[in-house]
């Protein structure tokens, strides 16, 4: 696995404050209250998950409550201008008449994905006993996502069910398409429910949240795929620190399908106490990379993260210690740029704008541009989560959903100084490149992978300065220089010297009996000389990965003996 550990003064934005009236950039205004739902019969309910498609219509997500205890779940759907379209619980169709079933609801028995079928026996015996509740309906919608079509997905908890979550999906119309019954991993001796739900690239659908252990592993990230067809695709289980419990946060996806993932994680081993981090996954589950920093405390350990088609994301929460920021990330995992703000729930505007709802008591509606300048920022009735898209931005706290359009009057603040944000940057560090490496026996894109993957682990080292792929590309057809096949000293070194730095990183990724195997070497540009090679292999990426940290690692040690 890659770790990038972000240290505390790596994410520095600019605080100068100015008496002026905000910049305004793309929709050309700040919130404008345009309508609110007042349609919502459950006044004691909870809006816990909302959601719009590609014609501007809402969806909503929320519990409702009867004597602290949840009864139902309550699923709706709004039209552009706020009227009510259709309305769903998980007993009964409140508009009258249950929704139909296209397909049948599926509940799965016994130990579907390769689980501890031992503890499922004991489940099962514990059910017979009448240790457990038994009932088949959800009690918590916690999350929705919606298709630009309007299909919906909802993702809650199963009452009387531990470590039980379901997933309904629903057409445009509003009728069931089917339920899918997930078994989370773990003991079994507490309820969970899913913290993050995204559309993966086939029109399915990401889950992911927390398993439930009371035992020495403590509790870990779980994250499972569903086809469009309701099919369990593949799940993994992750642990992001060396401590006793991980909790996940949020979830996002790209337009490639790679998925997103935000949380904290007890880091018991270091003085630092909780940690947070970043995870990228294939469409596959695969781990890309991670990143990770000491800041997290148990009481704010919450984060959030809005994940932009390209894969770019925002991510707001404790990123350092007693420190709220909002970040920006790219799809590589590089920080691009931080800024101090209160941590709360992010949305995306039409043309990248950051929207950030703050949860503390200041009820502030803030947006950004995709380069960190505060845009405009307004006090507003507070919302607990965040849609944006088509001008619009869609809040919901407790039963209620507000919609506001962004060309209303800016009123005088002290905002943020506009400049965009920079990162700190240790000019007396040594200037680096990692050419691309040589596939042998695999594919071009796999070692081109590869050679990214070990790039941002040596960024992570805080050793060298290392010069973006993307500048190295262009400085290459501008040279019309062909790195592939480049091995011989003279070749290295003039490659070097064409991209201007001081060490140059060549090798290659390939793989025999079985095995895959990296291989590389720093090299002196001014003197030809190789300065240290290595060579790493593993059965599988994990493995390599593992072996790729511990190269990066070896590489900064050159700096520190200068």
């Amino acid at each position: 696995m890659q770790r990038m550990d972000a240290p505390a003064g790596r994410l520095v934005g600019c605080l100068i404050a100015v008496a002026a009236s905000a910049p305004l950039v793309a929709w050309g205004g700040c919130p404008r209250q345009v309508w609110e739902d007042t349609d919502f019969d459950h006044r004691e309910a909870v809006i816990e998950g909302i959601s719009l498609d590609g014609q501007g219509c809402v969806y909503t997500a929320a519990s409702t409550w009867s004597s602290g205890s949840m009864d139902d779940w309550v699923i709706r759907k709004l039209s552009p201008d706020g009227k009510l379209e259709w309305t769903r619980t998980s007993s009964r169709d409140s508009q009258g008449g249950a929704a139909q079933e296209e397909a049948p609801a599926s509940k799965e028995q016994g130990d579907p994905y390769g689980f501890d079928t031992a503890l499922t026996t004991r489940m099962r015996a514990a059910r017979a006993a009448g240790r457990l509740r038994e009932k088949s309906l959800p009690d918590r919608a916690r999350k929705i996502a919606a298709t630009s079509d309007g299909t919906s997905y909802v993702a809650g908890a199963v009452r009387g069910q531990l470590d039980a979550w379901i997933v309904r999906k629903y057409a445009t119309a509003g009728n069931a398409k089917w339920s899918v019954q997930i078994q989370v991993p773990g003991d079994h001796k507490c309820l969970t429910w899913p913290m993050g739900i995204a559309i993966a690239e086939d029109g399915g659908v990401v889950v992911a949240g927390d398993t439930c252990s009371t035992g020495a592993e403590g509790d870990d990230w779980f994250v499972c795929r569903i086809s469009p067809q309701g099919k369990m695709v593949w799940h993994m289980v992750h642990r992001l620190a060396k401590g006793f419990t991980d909790h996940l946060s949020e979830i996002g996806s790209d337009r490639q399908g790679n998925i997103y993932v935000a949380g904290s994680g007890d880091a018991i081993t270091t003085s630092h106490g909780w940690t947070w981090g970043l995870v990228k996954l294939s469409p596959k589950g695969e781990v890309i990379w991670t990143v990770t920093g000491a800041g997290a405390s148990f009481d704010s350990g919450r984060y959030d993260l809005a994940v932009s088609p390209n894969g770019d994301f925002a991510v707001s929460g404790e990123l350092q210690r007693d420190q709220e920021m909002l970040a920006m990330y790219s799809g590589q995992g590089r920080p691009l740029w931080a800024v101090k703000a209160a941590s709360g729930d992010l949305a995306l505007g039409d043309e990248g704008q950051i929207i950030l709802a703050e949860r503390g008591g200041q009820k502030t509606l803030s947006a950004y541009s995709g380069q960190g300048q505060l845009v405009w920022r307004s006090d507003v009735p507070t919302t607990r989560v965040l849609a944006a898209g088509g001008g619009r931005i869609i809040g919901g706290d407790g039963p209620q959903v507000l919609a506001y359009a962004t060309d209303g009057p800016c009123p005088q603040t002290v905002v943020l100084d506009t400049r965009p944000p920079a990162l700190e940057e240790d000019t007396s560090a040594p200037t680096l490149a990692v050419a691309e490496l040589e596939p042998l026996g695999v594919s071009k894109s796999d070692a081109a992978v590869i050679s990214d993957m070990l790039r941002n682990a040596i960024v992570a080292e805080h050793s060298f300065r290392v010069v973006e792929k993307a500048q190295m590309d262009k400085v290459i057809v501008e040279q019309q220089f062909q790195q592939y096949g480049c091995t011989s000293e003279e070749c290295v070194v003039r490659l070097g010297k064409i991209l201007n730095v001081r060490y140059l990183v060549v090798g290659s990724f390939g793989k025999a009996l079985e095995q895959y195997i990296l291989t590389v070497r720093i090299v002196n540009v001014e003197s030809g000389q190789v300065l240290q090679s290595n060579s790493v292999q593993g059965k599988d990426l994990a493995g390599v990965q593992e072996g790729m940290n511990q190269i990066a690692k070896r590489l900064a040690s050159l700096t520190r003996k200068r």
